[in-house]
């Protein structure tokens, strides 16, 4: 019980940057991440009880991608033309059957080849198939196999597995599979008798 909770092990975090002058490292020491870059030795939490200023500065090439093709559609056309991304349909046939199709290549978040062939299998219908599928393709659900049941279940070739009665409002959306991180906090809720606030 003495050795639960204390750090198993030394990371870098993709996305988190300190801000400072050049006396940082009078206020944290810092070592060599794996790939040889300047890290503190404070944690994410404990940066932030020092008082030093933390942001998490996430760079996805795609939204680039976008962002740029947005302005050489302006700069060509004119503004008028521009699309306005807000106001495209989440529901657009067209869309999911090209997402169904598995030629989504160039589509962020599902052109992988294991993507390509999860959507292929999964086929999704609605934006919030999409949400499961993507949700599902992360390295916890992958490895501990949770994507074979989803399928199964949502497929129609088996029921859903619930180990509990009480656990089916819970996870029906996900046919009886955990993916989200907010049905773990409420499976805990519902089995313990505890409110969500507890």
């Amino acid at each position: 019980g003495r050795l639960d909770g204390l750090p198993r092990h030394l990371a870098l975090h993709p996305c988190g940057v300190l801000l400072s002058d050049a006396t940082l490292l009078d206020r944290t020491p810092v070592e060599s991440s794996a790939m040889g870059f300047a890290m503190s030795q404070f944690d994410k939490d404990d940066v932030e009880h020092l008082g030093l200023l933390k942001l998490d500065v996430l760079g996805i090439r795609m939204q680039s991608a976008m962002a740029y093709a947005l302005d050489e559609v302006e700069r060509v056309d004119g503004p008028l033309y521009r699309p306005d991304l807000d106001a495209v349909p989440f529901d657009d046939p067209a869309t999911y059957d090209l997402i169904r199709s598995t030629h989504t290549l160039g589509c962020f978040q599902i052109e992988s080849p294991g993507q390509r062939e999860l959507v292929g299998k999964f086929a999704p219908e609605t934006f919030d198939d999409l949400i499961v599928d993507i949700s599902l393709f992360r390295p916890g659900p992958v490895k501990s196999d949770m994507v074979t049941p989803f399928l199964k279940a949502s497929q129609g070739w088996q029921e859903p597995q619930y180990l509990h009665p009480d656990l089916e409002p819970v996870l029906r959306e996900t046919c009886g599979v955990v993916v989200f991180h907010e049905q773990v906090i409420r499976i805990i809720a519902v089995l313990s008798g505890c409110s969500l606030a507890e």
